[in-house]
């Protein structure tokens, strides 16, 4: 609903929204090692889903004077969900056609609920100044969340030895349950002041600043309901009556982040054209705690330049170009020092020494609409390129995948779309055309034979599931070819739609079609 006069303008909305989702999925996985041999790995699961939420909005404008105003936006989000996952899974190893030995068996289930709350908002502050051109306006924004999960991590593998027979020493079994309980907060704000400084010219200065807080405890729990079965493992389909704190997979980390940016722009503005080119700088701080774990610090400062271009020859065509710089931090997750036992045979770990990452976009569009013909063609052009972006780096070790987050080389991607809208001539008939050309490149690390078989073990310990990231990342050079090799993925695709288009008082029909090719080099 809104209300509204002269002065002000008051709105509100409510949003329910709820879902189930589920999913059956079969999976195959070829992986070649450097001694000729071939892990295959097959997987069959189900995940079902289901969710349902909250939002509640409003909006508040006021205009105290033909100089004052204020926008107010305040949200509230509370909502929860179960899920439930279930698989089962053998891995082979291949060393030729003729012989495949049965590596492993077992499955994993993970089921949970959880709930959670949030809050956030946005106030802008507008003021003139008096003089012409000259102004200063604030905005503050602020977010709060609250999340809560409980949940349980059931899992049981069956190893076998190179003769085929039961690892009978092997302690294949996982009975956790955990409870998680995690919280954010953000708060930003920013200021702009323009002067004018002569005619058509003006000076741009802001100053932006934000805060973010994210805290996690998460409390594990051991329990063992078991037995052995013909000489396998199996689950007798409860928890537990006791369970035992488990230090290992039980943390808790908190994440502080600061960005500062300063900048100084300058506009020139005509009737038909605008162009502004400035520059700032951005200082990042960032402070890590986790359980067992030193704390880790941070400060990073970047250089960012920044230039807008606004062109409107006539009233049916208009061109802009922005580029803009931006630095982020790592998530808490991919920071997060603690492996991640819900697949044993796929192991994924944080790593708290992860640098932040900084993305250069560039944008283009060029638009023309014929008011008189109903024509019109759109044509936009993107590209961005990141510096340090987060890869991940994956070996091998005992036929089990360890992947780990890690900064590499530069990310870099460039996409292009068209779209065209016409009538025939003065007919009832239109043609729709909508073109997509996209260029990815990214690069992965996998760990070589020679790392895998001699240094990999020095870090990780399974009986502890501890893993030493001080070392890792003092000792390991990812772009030494002896230790890690360097995957560069390069996918090329491209999307055409055509839409044909009769239209009349009485009926409208289409007819068209779409066609996707894509390429990738690895």
């Amino acid at each position: 609903f809104s209300l509204c006069d002269d002065a002000m303008q008051l709105g509100a909305n409510y949003l329910y929204n709820g879902s189930e989702k589920f999913v059956e999925e079969e999976s195959s996985k070829i992986t070649y090692m450097e001694d000729g041999s071939s892990l295959l790995y097959d997987n069959d699961g189900t995940n079902t889903t289901r969710t349902q939420g909250h939002r509640f909005g409003m909006r508040l404008e006021h205009k105290f004077s033909e100089n004052t105003s204020i926008l107010f936006e305040p949200q509230v989000n509370f909502g929860g969900g179960r899920f439930n996952e279930f698989s089962t899974f053998e891995t082979f190893t291949e060393r030729d056609a003729a012989a495949k030995d049965t590596t492993n068996t077992g499955y994993n289930t993970n089921t949970g609920a959880n709930e959670n709350w949030s809050t956030s908002g946005f106030l802008l502050l507008r003021q003139r100044l008096g003089k012409e051109g000259r102004t200063i306006s604030a905005n503050i924004r602020y977010s709060f969340s609250n999340n809560k999960l409980d949940g349980y991590n059931q899992c049981i593998t069956n190893k076998y030895l190179a003769d085929g027979s039961l690892d009978t020493q092997n302690d294949g079994i996982i009975n956790q349950r955990y409870d998680q309980r995690s919280n954010g907060s953000s708060l930003s704000g920013r200021l702009v002041y323009t002067e004018p400084i002569v005619k058509n010219l003006f000076l741009e200065a802001n100053y932006s600043y934000s805060w973010n807080m994210n805290h996690s405890v998460k409390n594990t729990y051991n329990s063992t309901s078991n037995e052995v079965v013909d000489g396998l493992l199996q689950y007798t389909g409860a928890y537990g009556n006791g369970e035992v704190l488990d230090g290992i997979y039980s943390n808790e980390i908190t994440n502080l982040s600061q960005n500062h940016r300063a900048g100084l722009n300058f506009s020139y503005q005509l009737k038909k054209f605008r162009a502004q080119l400035g520059a700032s700088v951005n200082p990042t701080i960032t402070h890590n705690e986790t359980t067992g774990h030193d704390a880790y610090d941070n400060k990073v400062v970047n250089w960012s330049p920044q230039a807008m271009v606004f062109f409107n020859p006539n009233d049916n065509t208009n061109f802009r170009l922005f580029y803009f710089g931006r630095s982020s931090q790592p998530s808490t997750s991919q920071l997060l020092p603690v492996p991640d036992n819900s697949d044993p045979m796929n192991i994924s770990l944080g790593n708290p020494n992860l640098n932040p990452y900084f993305t250069h976009n560039l944008r283009s569009r060029f638009g023309y609409t014929n008011k008189q013909t109903f024509t019109s063609v759109n044509v936009n052009l993107n590209a961005s390129f990141i510096q340090d972006p987060i890869t991940s780096a994956t070996w091998y070790t005992n036929k089990t995948n360890f992947s780990i987050p890690v900064n590499g080389p530069t990310r870099s991607s460039v996409n292009a779309n068209l779209f065209i809208n016409s009538p025939f001539g003065k007919s009832n008939f239109s043609i729709f055309s909508m073109t997509f050309a996209n260029y990815n490149e990214s690069a992965t690390f996998v760990g070589t034979d020679d790392f895998e078989k001699n240094m990999a073990q020095k870090y990780y310990d399974p009986e502890k599931a501890e893993f030493k990231y001080k070392e890792f990342n003092e000792e390991i050079d990812m772009y030494d070819p002896s230790m890690f090799i360097k995957n560069l993925t390069q996918t090329v695709s491209l999307t055409q739609r055509l839409r044909f288009t009769y239209r009349s008082d009485l009926v409208e029909l289409n007819v068209g079609g779409r066609t996707r090719m894509s390429k990738s080099w690895y």
